[in-house]
């Protein structure tokens, strides 16, 4: 065995401002490759630093160890591979960085509200939008995101800026711009599955003074999702994300009180923009109704709706607020109610359910319900 020598010569001291990360292989490969770019984000200078692909989010977590010692080359000579090697130590760490997924949120709770004719409100829904707004380039910059994973959450939230504004639009701008854009769309015989964004602004143009970016971000946040990153402002509508939009307002509108499953679906349809029809199924709002009062659910035909966005923060008192509004649940229906709660434990799911509750075979051992402990 070719057993050789290396001589390390070490002067060696702590270095504060020295701070070394540990690079995982998709890291390496982008370095490598130069395919993208990595940057470092913080939502202030007190906030969380995260390092950022183009797509992906990673936490810097700070590791700890003992006796690491910093090497580089000697330059003083030039070796080849039969000569003795030389290192020098330029300094000592404690610990490093190890770069960890993160999944992060956009933080909207001081953007206004927009509201028709360029109309804002705060988003508590009191008073003007104050006069220290923010652009939505600034947003970008201080949210702790990745491009790709911001866009598609922006998306999602029905995010969009007005006048240099970064705003939300209210549901009532959501849901009557959907409702004109897909009327215009069959009126002037656009495909669903291939819209440019200009042919949709011409064709609600003479119904409405919106802003095109209004129309982009109803395009962005009812298309598909390969669609949102693209940077050709073609869109290919999603049919189950307009399905579910229109379910929940057909949730607000008809089930404040029990309603009739079957009922509620010629509701459901009911609200449709004219000649336009999408499949629909009660799936799609899971996490948004319940079965009231019903000690038999599966032969209970009627639903309520349920908004998640009312219910407390708190594991103990969700729980407790879902088995006072409905006494077992099927799992299916039960997880969208909990799922964010299990966000910081990082539990299975079915694992999380049972700390706080229990699990109850029914009809011959086929189905599973939820119920209280």
């Amino acid at each position: 065995m070719d057993k050789r020598n290396v001589d390390v010569y070490a002067c060696l001291s702590m270095d504060a401002s020295i701070r070394t990360v540990e690079l995982n292989r998709d890291l390496i490969e982008i370095i490598k490759n130069k395919s993208d770019s990595l940057y470092l984000k913080a939502s202030n200078t007190e906030g969380e630093t995260v390092l950022c692909s183009s797509s992906k989010t990673y936490q810097l977590r700070n590791k700890k160890h003992s006796n690491t010692v910093l090497l580089s080359k000697s330059q003083c000579r030039v070796f080849d591979s039969s000569q003795l090697k030389k290192l020098i130590g330029f300094s000592k760490l404690t610990s490093d960085f190890e770069c960890v997924p993160k999944t992060n949120t956009i933080d909207v709770s001081n953007l206004p509200i927009y509201h028709d004719s360029l109309t804002f409100l705060s988003n508590s829904g009191k008073g003007q939008v104050p006069t220290n707004y923010i652009s939505l380039d600034q947003l970008i910059d201080n949210t702790p995101l990745s491009i790709n994973e911001f866009n598609l959450l922006w998306a999602e939230l029905g995010g969009c800026e007005i006048n240099g504004i970064a705003c939300l639009l209210s549901n009532e701008v959501v849901h009557k711009t959907l409702t004109l854009l897909i009327t215009s769309i069959i009126a002037n015989d656009l495909e669903f599955n291939n819209l440019d964004l200009m042919h949709c602004v011409d064709s609600v143009g003479n119904a409405t003074d919106y802003p095109i970016n209004i129309v982009r971000s109803i395009l962005m946040k009812f298309c598909t999702n390969d669609c949102i990153n693209s940077q050709d402002d073609k869109f290919k509508l999603d049919e189950t994300k307009i399905a579910r939009w229109y379910g929940m307002k057909a949730l607000e509108l008809y089930a404040k009180k029990p309603i009739l499953i079957d009922d509620f679906l010629i509701k459901w349809k009911s609200i449709f923009p004219k000649f336009y029809s999408v499949p629909i199924s009660m799936k799609l709002l899971h996490g948004n109704f319940g079965r009231p009062y019903s000690n038999n659910f599966q032969n209970y035909n009627k639903i309520q709706f349920f908004p998640k966005n009312l219910l407390s923060n708190k594991i103990d008192e969700r729980f407790r607020q879902l088995f006072k509004f409905q006494n077992q649940w099927a799992i299916e229906e039960f997880i969208p109610f909990v799922i964010d709660l299990n966000k910081n434990q990082k539990l299975k799911i079915d694992k999380f359910i049972m700390k706080y509750a229990k699990r109850k075979m029914i009809n011959n051992n086929k189905e599973v319900v939820i119920t209280s402990k």
